[in-house]
């Protein structure tokens, strides 16, 4: 279990029930566990015509929807946008579609709301229940049989061909450099808020076949919607929470060493803002990517993970950031 004030780190060691305080006064020191964003960060998987692109627009033509995939990849993003996981922006999308409107508001033309009325038809709900089995027989809502399709066949494309990742979800620039920077006694785990296990780990499992070097890196991985076999919506604080539950699994599996691990001495990464200045305590942020997000203490940026590298190797940007002086002291560079 942990606690923390803000000011230090509280672990209770599950064997021994001892208690670790740890303060800022470690932050020159190492990092040694690195929590790490997957789409976005270590996969290009949301460019334009990149995996999830792909995949939906196999999807929609499975409902019905003529066109090709970059035509069907207009159509869709006319009237989806992203709401915090699959499921949520998928119903919101279904629900802009029965008034026939896109997401600002705009009528669709004739020919794109009869295309889209397809995804809300009998035939296509039929369709996606055959496709998912028995758990979805009860299931109606169009958006919500929609989004369990759309997931389950990213997955099977995948089984049937895994090299289809390092076209649809190659690396991103810098990644295996970065990863062969971080020394093998430093844990290195994913957590994903919005994405499901159901569509990042085939992913993964692609890579461990067609990059074995890149897959076996990593001691876990937990995601935004599985918890405990349920689903969860990722909120305000969600990452505060996931790490830690993430954290305690490894140790609990032994990927960690039993004397725990302190807040200050993990650091998230990822390619956006990935929590608010007020939850997140102790631990360290990194965001690579277009946006920064909240910079603050205990925060940094850079552009990619060329740029990252290239920072954590300039002593004059580490001597003024500890969050990088502290990474600069974790890898091998």
């Amino acid at each position: 279990m942990v606690h923390n004030d803000g000011h230090e780190a509280l672990w209770w060691n599950p064997n021994t029930r001892s208690k670790v305080y740890e303060s800022y006064d470690h932050d020159n020191d190492s990092f040694n566990l690195l929590l790490t964003d997957f789409d976005g960060f270590w996969v290009d998987t949301e460019r334009r015509g990149a995996f999830f692109d792909y995949v939906w627009g196999k999807t929609l033509q499975e409902a019905g929807l003529e066109g090709s995939i970059e035509e069907l990849t207009t159509l869709r993003w006319k009237g989806y946008e992203w709401e915090s996981d699959v499921k949520t922006s998928t119903i919101a999308w279904m629900n802009r579609i029965k008034v026939a409107r896109d997401k600002i508001g705009k009528p669709y033309n004739s020919h794109d709301a009869y295309q889209l009325s397809l995804l809300l038809s009998q035939q296509a709900r039929d369709k996606f229940r055959a496709a998912l089995g028995d758990q979805f027989q009860n299931i109606d809502d169009p958006g919500i049989l929609l989004a369990e399709r759309k997931e389950q066949l990213g997955a099977q494309l995948l089984c049937q061909e895994p090299r289809l990742v390092l076209v649809l979800a190659s690396l991103k620039p810098g990644a295996l450099e970065f990863l062969e920077s971080i020394p093998d006694d430093v844990t290195l785990a994913i957590v994903s808020a919005g994405r499901r296990a159901t569509i990042l780990e085939p992913i993964m499992e692609a890579y461990s076949l067609v990059l074995p070097s890149f897959a076996r890196r990593f001691k876990g991985m937990l995601f935004g919607e599985e918890d405990g076999g349920g689903h969860t919506k990722p909120s305000e604080g969600f990452i505060t929470s996931v790490r830690w539950n993430l954290a305690h699994r490894l140790h609990d599996a032994g990927k960690i060493p039993l004397r725990g691990i302190s807040i200050h001495n993990t650091l998230m990464l990822g390619d956006r803002a990935l929590d608010t200045p007020i939850k997140r305590g102790g631990m360290h942020h990194i965001t690579v990517g277009q946006n920064p997000g909240h910079l603050g203490p205990l925060t940094s940026h850079a552009s990619d993970l060329y740029h990252l590298l290239e920072k954590i190797r300039n002593p004059k940007i580490t001597a003024r950031d500890f969050t990088l002086r502290k990474l600069h002291n974790t890898l091998n560079c």
